[in-house]
């Protein structure tokens, strides 16, 4: 491919089109994400960083601009994923407890945690 100038328009051409599947795949990243949690509000963002660096050749007198280093970086952000609150009971051997089955209420017993104490009991 001849030399090309730097523009919005070429710069995916940059290093074999990297930049170019880089800055695809953090869309589709987001499209994903947008599709999997249509109820969350929060903004998705794809951020697209370029650095450029002046190098200069050291043993000419001129000290003109010789080269560019250029670098650059896709970056996805995407909102948390997490949980609502869970109650957790601390025990007397420092473990902490919870009913997965009902998140608020820890202390709560089923017919399999009577069994499991039973078991426990009898060892």
């Amino acid at each position: 491919m001849p030399r090309q100038t730097l523009t919005l328009d070429t710069i995916g051409d940059v290093e074999h089109g990297t930049l170019r599947i880089a800055v695809n795949k953090a869309l589709k990243l987001i499209t994903q994400d947008l599709h999997d949690r249509p109820l969350l509000e929060k903004a998705r963002k794809v951020q697209l960083t370029i650095e450029m660096k002046p190098e200069v050749d050291a043993n000419s007198q001129s000290r003109e601009l010789e080269d560019v280093k250029t670098a650059w970086q896709v970056k996805v952000t995407t909102p948390s994923i997490g949980s609502s609150d869970v109650q957790m009971k601390p025990g007397q051997d420092g473990q902490l407890y919870f009913h997965s089955e009902l998140p608020m209420e820890p202390d709560e017993s089923d017919l399999n945690d009577e069994l499991e104490r039973k078991r426990r009991e009898n060892r």
